[in-house]
């Protein structure tokens, strides 16, 4: 493991960093200075499973960003400024990925990762989850969906549908949805409860 936290990693950049091929996870939050120093960033480095920039103020990240990490199984974006999500096909074994607290108004197609367990897009933009960019086909393995404050105008009632069928964990705590006039009556026929009988979206 490589924790840059408080070495800021421009200092390694851009050839030093590589010199690292066996590394396995990389960690690097609060470094706002890091921007410049994105491309080609992770080149080369299969070998990497974490990669934790949380905090980075980073504005957007490079189309090919992720091609070589195709090992990767945690990354970790959240408390940035990010609007788009490069390509992570090339992460067929990614289990968790945060994208919280950006700016996203869009949800990245993130249906062909099989193996995603957990996904956060919380205190974001986005009006919508379209479950056709969600990993819920045959050997889908998600099983959270972190989603609260952002901007979903509608109840995905087809995602909660499919939500409670495969006991997976979805939040939608303030949203717009909640305040249709009988968006609560709807999620009563799932009866949806906590151990205090209230309903956990």
């Amino acid at each position: 493991m490589l924790d840059l936290s408080d070495s800021p990693l421009r200092h390694l950049l851009p050839t030093d960093l590589h010199t690292f091929r066996s590394l396995r996870e990389l960690i690097s939050r609060n470094d706002t200075n890091l921007a410049p120093f994105m491309n080609g960033i992770f080149d080369g480095m299969s070998g990497l499973e974490v990669i934790d920039l949380r905090g980075c103020g980073l504005t957007a990240l490079p189309d090919n960003c992720f091609k070589d990490t195709t090992n990767l199984k945690r990354l970790l974006l959240g408390g940035n400024r990010l609007s788009v999500l490069p390509s992570l096909a090339h992460c067929p074994q990614l289990q968790e990925l945060d994208v919280s607290g950006n700016v996203f108004t869009e949800l990245p197609d993130l249906s062909g990762l099989l193996q995603l367990e957990h996904l956060d897009v919380s205190n974001n933009r986005l009006p919508a989850l379209p479950i056709a960019r969600l990993p819920l086909g045959v050997g889908a393995r998600l099983a959270t969906v972190l989603a609260d404050h952002n901007q979903i105008a509608d109840l995905p009632l087809v995602l909660i549908d499919g939500a409670v069928r495969r006991q997976m964990v979805l939040t939608l705590h303030n949203n717009p949805c909640w305040a249709v006039e009988g968006a609560y009556d709807l999620l009563r026929a799932y009866e949806i409860h906590d151990e205090a009988g209230r309903l956990f979206l």
